[in-house]
């Protein structure tokens, strides 16, 4: 079963602080450049043209949880969005209003006429339609480096789950 795949999980690289420093006087001194393994990382993201079907088939693929959406700013570069992860998928398939309340048309649909109307009413989505929906998926906070392991911990204590670390060596799309 997948749940029993062991991933592969990469441990910071963060030395144990010294005896005689504060902790706080260490988390500020580290940067995330240096406790971040070195090797460079894809980024990898989905267009928010793209559907959430697609989406899907990408975070499958690459087993991840969530991935930053992007769009085409007239150049080669690519602006970021905001993020999409599963949870903003099974949040806005279960309180979509065709799935919301168990209707009478719900109850006695065929495996196969349920399936149509989740493609429809997800799946065809565009993937922009979640951003936002969820506070986790309106904020892309990117970090560089040369930040410190401090900077980054104050955003997870308020509630962030996910940030990009970018900048020379740090992957790309």
């Amino acid at each position: 079963a997948f749940f029993r795949k062991k991933l592969p999980f990469r441990p910071l690289n963060l030395p144990p602080p010294p005896s005689h420093m504060p902790l706080q006087t260490f988390l500020e001194t580290v940067t995330i450049g240096q406790a971040v393994p070195s090797e460079p990382q894809t980024i990898r993201t989905v267009r928010e043209d793209e559907t959430v079907g697609k989406a899907l088939e990408l975070l499958s693929k690459y087993r991840l949880l969530s991935m930053p959406v992007t769009s085409k700013n007239g150049s080669d570069e690519e602006e970021y969005k905001g993020v999409v992860n599963i949870s903003d998928i099974i949040f806005k398939t279960v309180f979509h209003p065709a799935f919301a309340r168990p209707s009478a048309e719900l109850k006695t649909m065929s495996e196969a006429q349920f399936k149509k109307k989740i493609e429809d009413a997800i799946l065809k989505m565009p993937v922009s339609k979640l951003i936002g929906e969820r506070p986790e998926s309106r904020n892309l906070f990117v970090f560089h480096p040369s930040d410190t392991i401090a900077t980054v911990s104050e955003y997870f204590s308020n509630g962030t789950h996910r940030v990009l670390v970018k900048g020379p060596g740090r992957g790309s799309n």
